[in-house]
């Protein structure tokens, strides 16, 4: 089997790893809100914290203004359970983004001198200038192969 083969198996199990991840986690936080935050006495802490809230409103304490939440039960229980396909999207998503993100920086990292334009350009390889000749045809010396003079 070619290496690049063997690692692109290795790259995708470990994709679907982290999103069975943050999948897993999603579901386990909605179950979670759905056994404590529904429970009356969650409800009662959060209605007795929003009318807290409504009455510090306007005192010298605080000057800053908020608007009160208009829902009657805790807005982690709101979101989770009538917004959860959307948030489960969502966070797929942004763990995609950054898992591809993240695997681009390992493979730029653990490339090497097969894969690195540095590795190139010190070799006497490559075309720093674009103009489709080597350092070599130019006569040009690679970047930090100059010596200095005393």
């Amino acid at each position: 089997m070619p290496k690049s083969f063997v690692a692109r198996i290795l790259w995708a199990m470990a994709y679907l790893a982290t999103m069975f991840a943050v999948a897993a986690s999603l579901v386990r936080a909605r179950q979670w809100s759905q056994r404590y935050l529904a429970r009356p006495e969650a409800v009662t802490q959060w209605r007795q914290w929003q009318s807290t809230a409504d009455n510090l409103d306007g005192q010298p304490r605080h000057p800053v203004q908020r608007r009160r939440p208009v829902s009657d039960e805790p807005p982690t229980l709101v979101v989770l359970r009538d917004s959860f396909p959307a948030v489960l999207g969502v966070s797929l998503l942004i763990a995609t983004v950054l898992f591809g993100f993240v695997m681009h920086l390992a493979v730029g990292a653990f490339a090497g001198e097969h894969g690195s334009s540095r590795s190139l350009l010190a070799s006497g390889r490559g075309d720093p200038a674009g103009d489709g000749l080597d350092l070599k045809d130019r006569g040009d010396k690679p970047p930090g192969s100059q010596t200095r003079r005393k």
